[in-house]
């Protein structure tokens, strides 16, 4: 019966919560419940299926997994080189993550990865050159292939205006 939200906020009802805060049913602060540090910042947030929170965003390392008391899962760093924008879950428990980076962990992947639940990058799902501008939005089809939004017009160099939808290996599915 609660639910965590993220923002660009120092506080709720004068209780300082920067960036992120979990809220009772009702929608009052649940005082229990503090994330271990500031996420200035947040942008998305996707809750795993065993109670961790994922949270992406602009805030130092970008892209954090939570565990279910707000303590911070040191065991996932996957270390994006920018902003995350928009995070989603596949039903095996994979993450995809788009926003502003270049890079994961240091190896190339343009504004779109997936990561293994572990949060190491998937080689099984290739972006190419990746994407122009950056991803926005992300959404997971019942089929594993993924709808990705943003400010983009290339994707590995084809074109895709905007909106795009790609195969479960990372390809533009046209289909």
């Amino acid at each position: 019966g609660k639910f965590v939200i993220g923002g660009s906020f120092a506080n709720i009802n004068g209780v300082t919560r920067n960036g992120l805060a979990r809220l009772d049913a009702d929608g009052t602060l649940d005082a229990t419940w503090a994330a271990s540090q500031s996420y200035s910042t947040t942008n998305a947030l996707a809750l795993q299926s065993d109670g961790k929170i994922l949270v992406g965003g602009s805030f130092s390392g970008l892209l954090h997994r939570l565990n279910s008391d707000g303590t911070r899962d040191t065991s996932f760093n996957p270390a994006p080189s920018s902003t995350v924008y928009a995070l989603a879950l596949q039903s095996d428990g994979r993450i995809f993550v788009g926003g502003a980076f270049t890079s994961i962990a240091g190896i190339s992947s343009n504004r779109l990865a997936r990561l293994n639940v572990d949060g190491t990058l998937d080689p099984g799902f290739g972006v190419g050159t990746g994407f122009s501008s950056d991803v926005r939005a992300l959404r997971v089809l019942g089929d594993g292939r993924v709808l990705v939004g943003g400010s983009f017009t290339l994707y590995n160099g084809a074109s895709a205006n905007r909106l795009v939808r790609l195969t479960t290996a990372g390809a533009i599915d046209g289909a």
